[in-house]
């Protein structure tokens, strides 16, 4: 989990490709190619909202990655 207080969702998602992109072309494992998967979920202010909200739709959002193809990137917002 990276916590970016200070960006905004569009920036998280930049960050979050750029490691997606360099953790794919490092070499970490000899003959094996290493990837990820990431989520971008931000805090809605707002009523209703809580940690726990958070976490379900940063959840949800990784789930989706991982089970349409995995080695990228998905917004939260994509989801809703």
């Amino acid at each position: 989990m990276v916590l970016c207080s200070q960006y905004g969702l569009e920036e998280a998602w930049q960050l979050a490709e750029q490691i997606r992109m360099d953790l794919e072309e490092a070499v970490i494992l000899e003959d094996r190619q290493v990837t990820c998967s990431a989520d971008i979920s931000c805090w809605h202010t707002g009523a209703g909202n809580s940690v726990q909200q958070l976490q379900k739709r940063a959840d949800d959002a990784l789930y989706y990655a991982k089970n349409n193809g995995r080695n990228r990137c998905v917004l939260e917002k994509k989801l809703l």
